[in-house]
């Protein structure tokens, strides 16, 4: 059985309160759960017309583990940091290249939106005193552009974006640095003119990989979407100030790319996705 389920922080309970609340059954909480934990590729199939054909369940319980995952990292590197200055000797490997370790991509700031306010959400229930920074101004660009009419329901289909987001235990920073923040999450496009500008090093230590809606990607310029998994993992151009001595062996090797776990969420299979499954999702463990 999964970790994560067995997990008895608020983010367990949180789940528990929300399978309730959506009738959605224990065992199939479980089961999606040991999908996540076991860090396996997923490719989620199920079709619910709610939000853009996904199965909501499914996406909440990654947008779960991404969280647990952040936070488990966090913890793990200031621990490690206080017994290497306890013991300066000590050899210890926790870090990657480059800070952020998720990458989200999605297809329109609208679904950009429900992806982040789901992750405010979670984050919130960890601690309800949360300071949200730079909240207005995400507002004002993500948010329906009627938000404060609720008979109105207009989207915001606007493909060019990203943000990082930086995780505390106090606050979460929208708008982050993309050097300093733990998740990215943005457009094909607009992450692959971030990356005209300046590089691909950001991309070098992510571990999870989620592609949002999938099947409205492939009716934009999927080149955009290959790209940015071509570019991911890979040694970066600039040390960024790294501490080499605490990257890990698997990504100082160049063997990251075998360790990212990928989620690709879509309302249909093509030869597209399966083309991308077998081409760019190299875990070692497999695709579930």
């Amino acid at each position: 059985m999964a970790a994560l389920w067995h997990h008895q922080g608020t983010t367990y309970k949180f789940y528990k309160r929300k399978m309730k609340e959506k009738s959605l059954s224990r065992e199939r909480g479980k089961i999606k759960f040991e999908i996540l934990d076991k860090t396996q590729d997923l490719e989620n199939v199920e079709k619910d017309a709610l939000i853009c054909g996904i199965d909501k369940s499914a996406k909440h319980c990654i947008l779960l583990k991404i969280v647990d995952r952040i936070h488990n990292h966090q913890r793990e590197i200031s621990k490690n940091s206080q017994m290497k200055k306890e013991n300066p000797s000590m050899e210890i490997r926790d870090l990657g290249f480059t800070k952020p370790i998720v990458l989200i991509t999605t297809s329109t700031r609208d679904a950009a939106f429900e992806l982040v306010s789901d992750l405010l959400e979670i984050s919130k229930n960890e601690n309800s005193q949360l300071e949200i920074q730079n909240q207005k101004r995400f507002l004002k660009e993500y948010a329906p552009f009627n938000l404060d009419q609720a008979q109105v329901e207009e989207k915001n289909d606007d493909d060019c974006f990203k943000m990082g987001i930086k995780f505390s235990k106090t606050r979460v920073k929208l708008y982050s640095d993309f050097y300093s923040c733990d998740l990215i999450i943005g457009s094909p496009l607009g992450l692959r003119i971030s990356c005209k500008k300046e590089n691909y090093d950001f991309l070098s230590g992510i571990e999870i990989m989620m592609v949002d809606c999938a099947h409205q990607l492939l009716m934009q310029n999927w080149e955009h979407t290959l790209n940015i998994f071509s570019n991911l993992n890979l040694i970066p151009k600039v040390d960024h100030g790294v501490d080499f001595s605490r990257v890990k062996e698997y990504i100082l090797d160049g063997r990251a790319k075998y360790y990212r776990q990928n989620f690709i969420l879509t309302d249909y299979v093509t030869p597209e996705l399966v083309n991308l499954l077998n081409n760019y999702c190299f875990n070692l463990k497999g695709i579930h």
